[in-house]
């Protein structure tokens, strides 16, 4: 199953231009190879050099993965993608132009609903945390220790820097976004105020073909899972900062964000005997909550009176 999976997501995923220049294949199963360093060699020493494999597409391989969950089970899938990445050049960095991709579709979806902030149950969010779990299962990330407070817990962090930027400004978009979001609402003003996100890059790289607008931004359990599978520090979210002079400071923002998952959960925990269905999301904000205080060691939420509003959320172990 997981092989079917891997020969159909492929299939999905190589870019028109692949018709135009056929990829290098060795072996039966002509796969697609990436170059070595001996081809290089050979062109030192004027051997033509073999022709490149495509760039996958980054919209069609989120059209591949869509068609694949759809009909494949969750397991297969997230098995496939890891047997595929090994095969996709930079494949740290393509998962995060995917997860990108997919964010806004979140983000996208409440908009449309009216809503300010990703919901849990958008088309987009499982396949987020397939590409995730599928990149922590990968050479992709290597384990560390990472301190907790005053302990110290193993983690795994990104191994390509250029992916763990990406990732520290997609974080920074998502907890500012969601500041200026809440802002917005609170005025009762729909409008976007795009002037506080200028594109910093084009989202897509490779391709070339589509761009992602800086207003995209995670689920809170995605991000939560991000953090902690690309191994983020704070620093690293200052560091990478798509807009670094913006206001509030990423650092703000993200104890925000915090205190806005923690304070919405209290809020539908208030509501809880006339909306039942809320528990579920109100418990996923509070437990991605509980995962970024941990993963930053936000000495802010190890207050008594904090400590007590995330136990009274069911969350007393932190």
């Amino acid at each position: 199953a997981v092989r079917r999976v891997v020969e159909r997501l492929f299939a999905l995923t190589v870019d028109d231009g692949a018709d135009e220049r056929p990829a290098a294949t060795s072996g039966d199963d002509g796969q697609a190879q990436i170059p070595d360093a001996g081809d290089h060699l050979s062109a030192r020493r004027g051997a033509s050099m073999p022709p490149q494999p495509p760039p996958p597409s980054v919209e069609r391989t989120v059209a591949a993965l869509k068609a694949a969950y759809a009909e494949e089970r969750y397991a297969d899938v997230r098995a496939a993608v890891v047997a595929a990445l090994p095969r996709v050049p930079h494949p740290a960095r393509f998962v995060l132009r995917c997860i990108e991709a997919l964010a806004h579709e979140t983000c996208d979806d409440a908009d449309a609903e009216g809503t300010k902030t990703p919901t849990r149950g958008a088309p987009s969010e499982p396949l987020i945390h397939l590409l995730l779990e599928a990149l922590g299962a990968t050479e992709c990330v290597e384990a560390v220790r990472r301190p907790v407070f005053a302990a110290t817990e193993s983690g795994t962090r990104l191994v390509d820097p250029e992916a763990r930027a990406d990732a520290a400004a997609l974080l920074a978009r998502t907890f500012r976004g969601a500041v200026h979001a809440a802002r917005a609402a609170a005025a009762d003003d729909d409008a976007y105020d795009e002037d506080a996100f200028p594109e910093t890059r084009d989202a897509f790289g490779a391709d070339g073909k589509t761009r992602v607008s800086s207003a995209a931004r995670l689920h809170p359990r995605a991000a939560a899972r991000l953090a902690s599978v690309a191994g983020i520090d704070l620093s690293d979210l200052e560091a990478h900062d798509p807009n670094k002079n913006a206001h509030p400071s990423v650092e703000h923002a993200l104890h925000w964000y915090v205190g806005a998952c923690v304070g919405a959960a209290l809020s539908e925990e208030e509501k809880k005997p006339k909306r039942k269905p809320s528990d579920a999301n109100a418990a996923s904000r509070v437990s991605a909550a509980v995962r970024l205080v941990r993963h930053f060691s936000l000495a802010a939420f190890a207050t008594p009176s904090a400590l007590d509003a995330i136990e009274h959320c069911g969350h007393g172990a932190l």
